[in-house]
């Protein structure tokens, strides 16, 4: 299941280089996000 999802858009002049590199650092910054909902919603999960 998809947990997290963001839109990048994407110039028709940008290079795969500089659209990889802007790929990179929005996934890192989505990953941070998802990670912490997930810890989020597991603590406040009963056991």
């Amino acid at each position: 299941p998809i947990i997290l999802q963001e839109e990048l858009e994407v110039s028709d002049k940008e290079t795969l280089q500089s659209l990889l590199d802007r790929v990179h650092r929005l996934e890192h910054e989505v990953y941070k996000k998802a990670i912490a909902s997930l810890i989020k919603t597991n603590t406040n999960e009963s056991i």
